[in-house]
């Protein structure tokens, strides 16, 4: 079973103790993440990025290994959100070297990216 995109979006808000309005202004979701559509990896990436910039999270400065995802540039406007949360161990490829940009995310996966999120304790940073 896979997530939606407007329950990620709502489950990342609570996480953040913050409302879905709010997260909107902020600009940690988009308007297109109220759709009730299945949740895919990169639109996944995307939102837990900017929640952990919001979180006061800095990114890594050197996200080369995150090149070698033959991928990566799928979406020319998602590179930044993939190399974030695969250096830093909160999502990994679905195969070797490939990301999974299109790939939908399981409910289990999807609270797992959460958890990672939250605690960075439970990643495995990529270097």
């Amino acid at each position: 079973m896979s997530y939606s995109v407007a329950t990620f979006a709502t489950r990342i808000a609570e996480e953040l103790g913050i409302s879905t309005e709010t997260a909107y202004m902020c600009g940690i979701l988009d308007l297109s993440d109220k759709k009730d559509v299945p949740l895919n990896r990169m639109t996944a990436a995307r939102i837990v990025h900017r929640a952990l910039i919001y979180m006061g999270e800095f990114d890594v400065k050197d996200y080369q290994r995150a090149l070698e995802l033959k991928d990566i540039y799928d979406c020319h406007t998602c590179v930044i959100h993939v190399a974030q949360v695969y250096i830093k161990g909160i999502m990994e490829p679905t195969q070797p070297e490939i990301f999974g940009m299109q790939k939908e995310v399981a409910l289990e996966e999807a609270e797992d990216i959460v958890k990672k999120m939250m605690n960075p304790k439970m990643r495995l940073i990529i270097v």
